[in-house]
């Protein structure tokens, strides 16, 4: 998929390896996972979804977390936030995560904006499995 919008978000040196991610309440989430062509979506919606992506510490204890939970192998997941849904679809970030020997180096923020992948984006959404925590 093309990119149309992306910022790239780096781990600061003193940050590379934390010893204990912070644990966030993953219950203040919606989640849900669909699976397609040997990757996991994991979509993350709810007003603090946007927040916990937007920097890298907090998105790190997150990533952790659901990675642990849903049983899902880091280097073939996707995570996808939704953030308001006053049109027709909500907008969709997909937050690519960069590894490097099993930590997490960077992470890619994407908003889907070009039509074709919204609506694909979409339909993988509705097709996804609500999960609990």
């Amino acid at each position: 998929m093309p990119t149309s919008s992306t910022a790239r978000t780096a781990v600061p040196p003193a940050q590379s390896n934390p010893a204990t991610p912070s644990a966030i309440d993953l219950s203040m989430f919606e989640i849900s996972v669909s699976q397609l062509l040997g990757f996991d979506y994991v979509f993350l919606g709810g007003p603090a979804a946007t927040a916990c992506f937007s920097q890298l510490s907090t998105a790190q204890g997150v990533i952790t977390q659901l990675i642990n939970t849903l049983a899902v192998a880091p280097e073939q997941t996707v995570f996808i936030t939704l953030a308001g849904q006053d049109g027709e679809l909500p907008r969709f970030t997909r937050h690519d995560v960069t590894w490097n020997q099993g930590q997490i180096e960077a992470l890619n923020h994407t908003l889907i904006e070009h039509p074709e992948q919204q609506e694909f984006i979409n339909m993988i959404w509705q097709c996804s499995s609500g999960q609990t925590t």
